[in-house]
C-alpha cells in the first residue's frame, strides 16, 4: 500500500503537467499570414517625434597641469643648501625655502655697491657746500672790487694833477686788476659747481644701480616656491656647483589642472553647428555655448570643467584639434568634498563636451537608416515605405534627420532583410530604441 501511494504521488504530479502542456500547445496561435499565405514579419518600430536634445560627443584627454615651473638658476655659486622640501612628489605650499646657493660674493659686492654710494652722495653734499662758501666769498670780492675800483678813480685823479707818480698809479691799476681777477675766477668756480654737480649724481645712481642688482643677486641665491606646487624631478645636490641657466628642480600647480582633449573637425562641427554645410568651427574667442564634463572612474557623478580655449593648430599625426578644459581643486572640493582632489598630470581621462541645445530636431537610432540614407516607414496600411531622407550630424548611436519623416510616423528600428516596398508587416513599438532617443535630450 506505501508503495501504491508512492507511485500515485510521482505519476499524478507528471500527468497533470503533460495535460497542460497539450492545452498551450493545441489554443497557441501560429505566425500571421496575409490571404496569399505568407508570413507576416513582425518589426520594432519607432514614433517619430521632435525633441529637444544637447548634442555631445565624448573623447579621451590627457590631463597636464595649469602651471608648470622649471627653477633655473638666475646667479651662479656652490650650491650650500637643499632643504628636506626639495623631494620628488612632495606638496610644498607658497614662499617656502627649496635651496640656497652660496651668497659670500653677492654679499660683498652688495657692501661694495653702497660704499660707492655713500661716497658718491658725501661729494655731492661736499660740492653743496663748497657752493655756498663760494657764494658767500663772490660777495665779499664783489666788494672789495668796488673799493679798489674807486681807489683807482681816485688815483687817476690825482696823477691827472701831479699829485701821484706814474709809478703809484700803475701799484694801483695792477692791483685793481688783480681783485677783478679774483672774482672773475669766483664766478667761473661757482658756474662750474652744477655740471660737477650732476657728474656726482650720476656716479650716486650708478652706484645705485649697482647695489639693486647686487641686492636681487643675493636675494636670486635663495629659491623659493612661487606659489603651492608639487615638486618634479630635482637635479642639483648639496655642494653642486651651478652657474647661470642651470636646471634645478621642476615642479607645478596641484590646485588647477588641464585636459586636452582631441577631436577630429568633423565631430567637433557636430558641437557647433546645424548642419554639416556650415561652418566647422565657432569663432575662438566665443566658446560660452560649449560645455564640459570629466567622467571619472569610481566617480557617481560627472564633473564639470571649464572650456579655455582651442589649441593653436592641428595634430599633425591624427588631424584632430584640441579643446583645453580646466579643472581647479576649490570646485572638486564643492562637488566632492570627502574624496581628494583625483587629477595628475600625464592622467587619461573620459570628455564629454556639449553643445548649444538644439529644438524640435528628429533623432533616429542609427540602426534605421540604411546605406543609402532611406528608412523604412511603415504606413497607416501597416505596409513598408522606402523613404530618402536627408541625414544631419550623427551622434554616437543616433542621426539627426532633416528631411524626409514627419512626426508621428513609424519607422521601423532595426535593418530588415529584405525590405520589400509595400510588403505587410506587423510592427511592435520598441521602448528600448525609443528611450536611447529621450536619453539625447537628458542633462
Amino acid at each position: 500500500m506505501p508503495s501504491v501511494r508512492r507511485k500515485l504521488a510521482i505519476l499524478l504530479p507528471m500527468a497533470a503537467g503533460i495535460f497542460l502542456v497539450v492545452i498551450l500547445v493545441a489554443s497557441r496561435s501560429g505566425p500571421q499570414h496575409n490571404a496569399q499565405g505568407t508570413e507576416i514579419p513582425v518589426v520594432s518600430t519607432i514614433q517619430v517625434k521632435e525633441v529637444d536634445f544637447l548634442p555631445r560627443v565624448r573623447a579621451t584627454g590627457t590631463v597636464t597641469a595649469g602651471r608648470s615651473w622649471r627653477a633655473v638658476a638666475e646667479v651662479g655659486g656652490r650650491v650650500e643648501l637643499v632643504t628636506d622640501l626639495l623631494q620628488t612628489g612632495k606638496a610644498v605650499e607658497g614662499n617656502r625655502l627649496l635651496l640656497r646657493i652660496e651668497s659670500t660674493d653677492y654679499d660683498n659686492a652688495l657692501a661694495d655697491a653702497h660704499a660707492v654710494w655713500l661716497a658718491a652722495k658725501a661729494q655731492v653734499a661736499e660740492l653743496e657746500s663748497r657752493r655756498e662758501s663760494m657764494k658767500a666769498s663772490l660777495l665779499l670780492e664783489a666788494r672789495a672790487l668796488e673799493l679798489a675800483e674807486r681807489e683807482l678813480t681816485r688815483q687817476q685823479d690825482l696823477a691827472a694833477t701831479g699829485t701821484i707818480s706814474q709809478t703809484q698809479l700803475e701799484r694801483e691799476e695792477r692791483s685793481f686788476l688783480q681783485q677783478r681777477q679774483s672774482v672773475q675766477q669766483l664766478r667761473n668756480t661757482l658756474n662750474q659747481l652744477p655740471h660737477e654737480r650732476e657728474r656726482l649724481l650720476a656716479q650716486q645712481e650708478s652706484a645705485r644701480a649697482r647695489m639693486e642688482r647686487a641686492r636681487r643677486d643675493v636675494e636670486r641665491t635663495r629659491v623659493q616656491s612661487p606659489y603651492a606646487v608639487v615638486i618634479g624631478p630635482v637635479h642639483v645636490n648639496t655642494g653642486q656647483v651651478v652657474s647661470p641657466g642651470t636646471l634645478l628642480f621642476e615642479a607645478h600647480d596641484h590646485q588647477s589642472m588641464e585636459v586636452v582633449a582631441h577631436l577630429p573637425l568633423g565631430r567637433l562641427a557636430t558641437l557647433t553647428s546645424s548642419t554639416p554645410t556650415e561652418s566647422s568651427l565657432p569663432p575662438r574667442q566665443d566658446l560660452t555655448n560649449l560645455g564640459a564634463r570629466l567622467l571619472l572612474p569610481g566617480i557617481p557623478e560627472p564633473v564639470s570643467a571649464e572650456v579655455l580655449r582651442f589649441t593653436d593648430a592641428l595634430d599633425q599625426r591624427t588631424r584632430t584639434l584640441g579643446i583645453v578644459l580646466r579643472i581647479n581643486a576649490w570646485q572638486w572640493q564643492q562637488s566632492f568634498p570627502a574624496r581628494p582632489f583625483p587629477l595628475l598630470p600625464g592622467m587619461f581621462v573620459e570628455v564629454e563636451l556639449t553643445g548649444a541645445p538644439r529644438s524640435a530636431a528628429i533623432l533616429l537610432p542609427r540602426s534605421s537608416v540604411r546605406q543609402d540614407s532611406v528608412v523604412l516607414v511603415v504606413d497607416s496600411e501597416q505596409r513598408l515605405e522606402r523613404r530618402q531622407v536627408s541625414i544631419g550630424h550623427r551622434y554616437g548611436e543616433l542621426v539627426q534627420i532633416l528631411d524626409g519623416v514627419k512626426p508621428g510616423e513609424a519607422v521601423v528600428a532595426g535593418d530588415l532583410m529584405p525590405a520589400i516596398e509595400g510588403r505587410t508587416v506587423e510592427p511592435r513599438f520598441s521602448a528600448a530604441s525609443q528611450q536611447l532617443i529621450e536619453s539625447a535630450g537628458a542633462p
